[in-house]
């Protein structure tokens, strides 16, 4: 408890240096501003700017933030290193895999020259992700200037026409208020446009054709939701989403995921293995772990970070394992499959453990949760 709070005292340390190196460095770059707006030629320039080294002083705020920072990571060396190792006894790394993520993570935060960087140095070169990640961005850019046009062309390569849809009605949206009504009304014949999604998206192009009407007064009408400039940002998320599922992709980095996961269920393990270390106590619970390659404690880090479904038996209580799967009765009703082992030992048939249904082997199906 006391080392946890001395880091808290050294963050809350450079969060207020922090402040005021800000401050600071704010104020030397206003002083360098109103000396260049004094002076006449550039031997004044540098005869004022040596007299008050606004440079030296935004570099010497500079090295006091980093000197508490460095602090801070002393600290947590000092404080922190024993219980991380809690974490780390028996976990085995897949170096490859792991290079994949982090080469994933350096080209989705469009960091390409480390991700130059880390190919030199491992060899391996994945051209097909890195061709992607650059035309996205290209995209992502034009999306942000309210050019919608490359996107829209992807869209229609890559036959997502939900998409296509999102991105006309938007690009509709600018032009009334960008060219004016006819402009988007020529638009929305041009090729169809619109025309063919009335089967699927009707309702949306009614709406958007009744706005024109209010659109003089649209900020009082209750079409005033099409033309809000939070739109963009959902056509944005809706093409970043569309385009990482055409490459089998997260929609989130997966280090980050990794990371935050970790973060919030390390205290849990460092208290788990802080109570198994008495020898008995380290036995017993080493040897469930190796049965059911689990620990026997709940590790709930929120609901964001669950990506699989899971069943537990009724019989058992247990939760299914990929060595113990769910498995679906005659009557409709699921148990495990060492569940059903056990009813079926020694006999032919039998009694669902819910209702009074008989199954026999041949009734009995594998299934999978999605």
């Amino acid at each position: 408890m006391e080392n946890q709070q001395i880091l808290n005292r050294d963050v809350e340390r450079i969060i207020k240096k922090q402040k005021i190196t800000h401050k600071h460095i704010d104020e030397q770059l206003n002083t360098i501003i109103q000396e260049l707006k004094m002076a006449q030629t550039p031997f004044q320039i540098q005869e004022r700017l040596q007299a008050q080294k606004p440079l030296t002083k935004i570099i010497n705020a500079n090295k006091e933030c980093y000197q508490y920072m460095s602090k801070l990571g002393k600290n947590m060396d000092k404080y922190g290193q024993k219980n991380v190792q809690y974490g780390q006894e028996e976990v085995e790394l897949n170096s490859e895999q792991l290079i994949d993520l982090i080469k994933i993570h350096l080209l989705r935060d469009c960091q390409y020259d480390a991700y130059q960087y880390l190919v030199k140095e491992t060899g391996q070169i994945t051209q097909d992700l890195h061709d992607y990640f650059l035309e996205n961005q290209h995209i992502i850019i034009e999306i942000k200037q309210k050019n919608l046009y490359p996107a829209i062309q992807w869209a229609i390569q890559n036959d997502n026409q939900p998409l296509v849809f999102q991105l006309y009605k938007q690009h509709f949206i600018y032009l009334v208020q960008t060219e004016g009504k006819e402009v988007a009304i020529k638009f929305a014949r041009q090729n169809n446009n619109f025309s063919r999604f009335a089967s699927s998206n009707m309702y949306e192009i009614q709406q958007l054709m009744t706005s024109l009407l209010f659109f003089d007064n649209i900020k009082e009408s209750k079409y005033e939701y099409l033309y809000r400039e939070e739109n963009w940002q959902y056509i944005l998320n809706m093409f970043l989403n569309e385009s990482l599922k055409s490459q089998d992709l997260f929609n989130k980095s997966e280090i980050r995921t990794i990371f935050y996961a970790g973060a919030l269920a390390m205290p849990k393990f460092i208290k788990y293995y802080q109570v198994s270390q008495y020898p008995s106590e380290i036995n017993r619970r080493r040897q469930s772990e190796q049965v059911h390659n689990e620990i026997p404690i709940e590790i709930e880090i929120g609901k964001e970070y669950k990506f699989h479904s899971t069943f537990i038996c009724p019989v058992t209580r247990e939760i299914c394992q990929p060595n113990n799967p769910p498995q679906l009765l005659k009557c409709g009703h699921v148990i495990s499959k060492e569940s059903a082992q056990k009813m079926l030992q020694n006999r032919d048939k039998f009694k669902c453990p819910t209702c009074p249904i008989v199954s026999t082997q041949k009734d009995i199906k594998d299934i999978i949760f999605m």
